[in-house]
């Protein structure tokens, strides 16, 4: 497991470093995926059940939010590398401080109503992460100079477009998510989880004043990124806030 873990993490940043060599850059990041997915499947899933861990949880979220930008074809380095930098720090942290697994049994509907929200997650964040990256690409198109080295190799408003599909898809997947918690868990407000379901409200309903301000009246720019990252911000407070107190507070 650590030769596994480290091979990953040496993948991943060889693909950082050659984002602007494709054949080396798609290479490395797909031993670097399979390797991640390996890792996360084998920890993730036990006979006994599975194991919804925080540091699990990041595994997975590290590894969709590299696969979407990998699928996606997000040439933004400074967005390729905070992804990178987190899952090289999600895999280092199971490789230093490893935690002991507590597998519990699960039904199907919250196995679904679970992968509904990692995935909803995921997506927005790499849609997060490409948001940082647009708004270091205008400011950057703001000061350019002829010696300076391109920040993406996309232009803006193909960068622009992507955010909007990525934030399109997750939203529908958060919603996905909503959906089949309210149908599928028991007692959903009145867990300890409540807050966790505000906040995600709160986020869905950002996200989709974006979409509908997009497809409107056309948003764009600083107006889309600020929305976006104060939407994804609320998102990751209920949802990894949640789990740090429960986990490591409590």
């Amino acid at each position: 497991m650590k030769l596994l873990i480290v091979t990953a993490v040496i993948a991943y940043i060889a693909a950082a470093l050659s984002a602007r060599k494709e054949k080396t850059h798609i290479i490395s990041t797909f031993v670097g995926l399979i390797l991640h997915a390996g890792i996360t499947a084998y920890l993730l899933i036990g006979q006994a059940g599975w194991f919804f861990s925080l540091q699990n949880i990041l595994l997975m979220l590290s590894l969709l939010v590299i696969l979407t930008l990998f699928v996606s074809r997000i040439r933004i380095r400074l967005t390729y590398w905070i992804a990178t930098a987190f899952a090289v720090f999600s895999l280092l942290w199971v490789l230093v401080l490893p935690y002991s697994p507590e597998y519990t049994p699960l039904m199907w509907e919250s196995i679904t109503h679970i992968l509904f929200s990692l995935t909803a997650y995921s997506v927005l964040s790499a849609a997060s992460l490409l948001a940082i990256g647009l708004w270091v690409q205008t400011k950057r198109l703001r000061h350019i100079s002829l010696n300076q080295k391109p920040i993406s190799q996309n232009s803006l408003l193909v960068n622009q477009e992507k955010l909007y599909r990525m934030t399109a898809i997750g939203w529908l997947l958060l919603s996905m998510s909503l959906l089949t918690g309210i149908l599928f868990v028991e007692n959903y407000l009145g867990q300890q989880i409540g807050h966790k379901v505000v906040f995600s409200l709160f986020a869905w309903a950002l996200f989709g004043i974006l979409l509908m301000g997009r497809f409107i009246r056309g948003w764009r720019g600083k107006t889309i990124i600020r929305l976006h990252l104060i939407a994804m911000i609320l998102l990751a407070t209920g949802f990894l806030g949640s789990k740090i107190v429960l986990e490591y507070i409590l």
